[in-house]
């Protein structure tokens, strides 16, 4: 069992470098003192078509960098930076970050050799109705691999091999607080990752 792990960990980290990511995003704004995250009716704004698309590159064992956009609309009668809003307002995000691999402890364990947790810290800018407001950003995810990876496996090239689902929850602090809120950001989709473009 320890020499099946320590190939998932292997194949995962040296092999594949380059992911791409598409999926769709949830974005609370609502920004109250007493925030209530899980309100979905009032404050949640979901995307139901592709709106979250994403590249990385992993740099070495623990580090991958990539870059995403995100678009959005905020629905009339929502939540918005502490404030009701009576018409509905377009987002789009640009976030640059680094993902901080944590399977090794996941692997280690011999837990779920197919799940890989990791942090994530970066910045961005998110522009709504034309308005811009840069954030730092930070949250915690996963990749879910489609395929168990074991030493038996014959077909490390398929398509299933190499596909898998990601999901993700930011916090995006605004660096002027007393002008705009911050968001939470929820993201889920699919991951694909290969060796080279």
């Amino acid at each position: 069992m320890y020499c099946t792990s320590i190939y998932a960990q292997d194949r995962y980290k040296s092999k594949y470098p380059f992911k791409l990511l598409i999926g769709t995003n949830v974005i609370d704004d609502s920004y109250t003192s007493l925030h209530q995250p899980f309100r979905f009716q009032d404050n949640w704004n979901v995307a139901y078509y592709p709106s979250y698309f994403g590249a990385e590159l992993l740099l070495n064992n623990y580090f991958s960098v990539g870059t995403a956009i995100t678009v959005n609309k905020y629905a009339a009668g929502k939540l918005i930076d502490g404030k009701l809003i009576s018409k509905a307002q377009n987002y789009m995000a640009f976030d640059v970050y680094t993902k901080i691999d944590a399977s090794d402890i996941n692997w280690k364990l011999n837990v779920f050799p197919h799940v890989a947790p990791y942090f994530i810290v970066g910045l961005g800018v998110s522009e709504i109705n034309s308005v811009s407001r840069a954030t730092m950003n930070y949250g915690l995810g996963t990749y879910i691999w489609f395929k168990l990876f074991t030493d038996e496996c014959e077909c490390e090239n398929s398509l299933l091999d190499n596909l898998g689902v990601f999901i993700q929850t930011q916090g995006k602090s605004s660096f002027k607080p007393a002008v705009y809120g911050n968001q939470i950001q929820h993201s889920i989709g699919i991951v694909y990752r290969f060796r080279k473009f």
